[in-house]
């Protein structure tokens, strides 16, 4: 009855929440791996193997 059919609908929407949730966590690691790609590409356009030895070379470069 209408209880059963209560239940059934919360689940769905749980359902529903739990499939979107996963959806965005997939984008998010997706766009962090883009934005890791891109940082490494970056450091190796620049000549730079680290952000450690990015900071470094910026900071004897202003001195």
């Amino acid at each position: 009855g209408w209880a059963v059919q209560s239940v059934l609908n919360e689940r769905a929407a749980h359902a529903r929440e739990l499939a979107a949730t996963e959806r965005l966590v997939e984008e998010i690691e997706r766009e962090r791996e883009e934005a890791r790609r891109g940082f490494i590409e970056f450091l190796e356009g620049v000549g730079v193997s680290s952000l450690r030895e990015y900071m470094c070379q910026l900071a004897q470069a202003t001195q």
